[in-house]
């Protein structure tokens, strides 16, 4: 019935936080306090302050190892989903040759399940913070830090222009006006030896072009959330090692904060 009754619960060993981005940390804190293992949703916080207060909470980084802290691993779900580490494989490999260009995209309709929430840019970051923070941490994952990085639109619906030198990067995001909005996640990704095309919404979703022919990639039939909570699991309660961290977590607030406003924060 509340929080204090679960952090001294000796029975729960594993607690994942949904709530809104605001309330993570504060709730977060009290869970790893507890010596609790935390699963911790996306964004885990609007500010790198408040993944550096987890990261102390869970034992990690300076001044860590005061509590009792369990593991805490954010819920960066793209890098769970399939089709999407496949992606990351193939190109890091270098079975296909360099990447020469790649296109995301990330839109649907306005969240209306919890607008008090989703629509206040101070609470759930907005477009920014909640959708294209996925594209952003995939970003990362594969290619590591831009050179540079342009927003072109407005801040419910943009396009980020990354720039990798060889290569560049457009990720659009956006919450589109108008009823029954269809969610669309899509990427293109063109290398040397091919490209990789990817559509949530289709049978096959993840399709490999190369020397003219098409064919679908085989993924793991389970859901990115299954994925997601059997690895954190392991990690846990078995010691593997963590696909995303909190200092990951880290890397991606603090470089959707440097974009600035109107996008970024100002605060």
């Amino acid at each position: 019935a509340s929080i204090d009754e679960m952090r001294g619960d000796e029975g729960v060993r594993v607690v994942s936080v949904c709530t809104p981005t605001d309330t993570h940390v504060g709730i977060g804190v009290r869970v790893l306090g507890a010596g609790k293992h935390l699963l911790i949703e996306k964004p885990v916080a609007l500010r790198v302050e408040g993944v550096q207060q987890l990261a102390l909470a869970a034992g990690e980084g300076s001044g860590a190892g005061e509590g009792r802290g369990g593991v805490c691993m954010p819920a960066h779900c793209m890098r769970f989903w399939p089709g999407w580490p496949e992606a990351r494989e193939i190109i890091r490999s270098g079975e296909m040759g360099r990447v020469r260009g790649a296109r995301f995209r990330r839109v649907g309709g306005v969240p209306d399940w919890n607008p008090s929430f989703y629509l206040d840019d101070a609470r759930s970051g907005g477009v920014l913070f909640d959708l294209h923070v996925h594209d952003a941490d995939f970003l990362l994952w594969c290619f590591g830090e831009p050179l540079g990085v342009r927003l072109d639109g407005e801040h419910r619906h943009f396009t980020a222009s990354y720039d990798y030198g060889d290569f560049a990067v457009q990720a659009e995001a956006g919450w589109l006006a108008g009823d029954g909005v269809a969610f669309e996640m899509t990427y293109r990704i063109e290398l040397d030896g091919g490209v990789l095309d990817f559509a949530f919404d289709r049978a096959e979703p993840l399709l490999l072009t190369t020397g003219g022919v098409t064919r679908a990639v085989p993924l793991d039939g389970r859901s990115a959330y299954e994925i997601q909570a059997g690895h954190f699991l392991d990690v846990a309660l078995r010691g593997a090692a963590p696909r995303v961290t909190l200092a990951d977590a880290e890397k991606v607030i603090a470089l959707l904060n440097s974009y600035g406003p109107p996008f970024g924060r100002s605060d």
